[in-house]
């Protein structure tokens, strides 16, 4: 099967006098046809307020949600839609450098936040920028950044090399077998492919863990040609000195089978996962695509029509990606764009 995806520009900003939407390193979900974006840092002398963008109306929106939330500036943080009704928002860089390891619920109904009790004889460790993904009403956490001589900050020196499983209904953490050490160094997302198994991705290679045998695997196939050598950009803070952003952006999967990947670069690529032979380039449907799409330390999350609250079947599946930085000039975006694969008929 080979795939091209759509591009669509769903908003280039908040409307106002400051725009909330400027922002990078922040978390990105999409619950009953609202997206929601979470933390990160903004160009601006205050923190970036939490935001909801509903898809039909096409606008953004304040998230004015009542009790115990995250702090204001939390970057680096993990949101998961847990079905239409609430998000969780795990851990995540405050101010002073200092790293979470609370896990806060939003109920999307009420509009309320709360602290979660997180239950089970250990859980993860204060991180940032760890790699998620949901299968389920199961939420996985990998790897993170936890802490160094950046204080926490995104590639500093020290990064976790452990794998969680988070049951949403019970706020109960069980931990399985480590990744191998290449992995928990060099992914650069963390996918869910079907109900069985998940997919890291990133540093030119491919891993496999099996939920069922609790094992890791290799993957058999060789990178594409585009992700290059380097796996990291490194770019400098004013602040907190020298740091590094992740080469690929997100991973989804789709069919149940199909991994997607997005570059940095805008290119994105595809692995049957059945038959893990080879990655195929997924080219625009448009050759005026991919424009204003290069980009890093932005948010991204799957799209699903049903997510969406959508009832189109055709190109239902997809990426949502918000802000982030222009690559490679660094400028700060403040556009959401949706990303549609489509199967071609060859």
């Amino acid at each position: 099967m080979r795939f091209a995806f759509a591009q669509e520009l769903l908003s280039d900003g908040f409307d106002g006098p400051a725009d909330e939407c400027r922002r990078s390193g922040h978390a990105l979900a999409l619950a009953g046809g609202r997206v929601f974006a979470v933390g990160g840092g903004q160009f601006a002398a205050i923190s970036p307020p939490m935001l909801q963008f509903d898809l039909a109306a096409g606008r953004w929106t304040l998230l004015n949600a009542a009790g115990d939330a995250p702090d204001a500036d939390v970057a680096g943080c993990v949101l998961f839609a847990d079905g239409r009704a609430s998000l969780l928002a795990f851990g995540g860089r405050l101010g002073g450098g200092r790293l979470s390891d609370k896990l806060f619920r939003l109920d999307l109904r009420q509009r309320r936040w709360m602290l979660a009790a997180q239950v089970g004889p250990d859980r993860p460790a204060p991180r940032s920028g760890a790699l998620a993904c949901g299968v389920g009403h199961r939420l996985y956490l990998m790897s993170g950044d936890a802490g160094g001589e950046h204080g926490g900050g995104i590639g500093c020196s020290r990064r976790s090399a452990d794998l969680w499983q988070l049951d949403a209904a019970q706020c109960r953490w069980t931990r399985l077998p480590d990744p191998p050490i290449e992995v928990a160094e060099s992914a650069d997302c963390l996918s869910g492919v079907g109900a069985d198994c998940l997919f890291a991705v990133g540093g030119g290679c491919c891993w496999q863990f099996d939920l069922f045998t609790r094992r890791w695997s290799r993957v058999p196939v060789s990178r594409p040609a585009g992700w290059g050598d380097d796996c990291f950009i490194i770019f400098d803070d004013e602040e907190t000195g020298s740091h590094r952003s992740r080469r690929l952006l997100a991973a989804t999967a789709g069919g149940g089978r199909q991994l997607f990947v997005l570059g940095c670069d805008g290119a994105v690529d595809s692995l049957d996962t059945c038959l893990a032979t080879a990655w195929q380039p997924v080219p625009p449907a448009d050759s005026a695509a991919v424009a204003g799409l290069p980009r890093y330390l932005a948010a991204a999350c799957t799209y699903t029509a049903d997510a969406a609250d959508a009832s189109d079947s055709a190109g239902s599946f997809g990426l949502l990606v918000q802000g982030g930085l222009a690559w490679p000039s660094g400028r700060p975006l403040a556009d959401l764009q949706l990303l549609r694969f489509r199967e071609q008929i060859v």
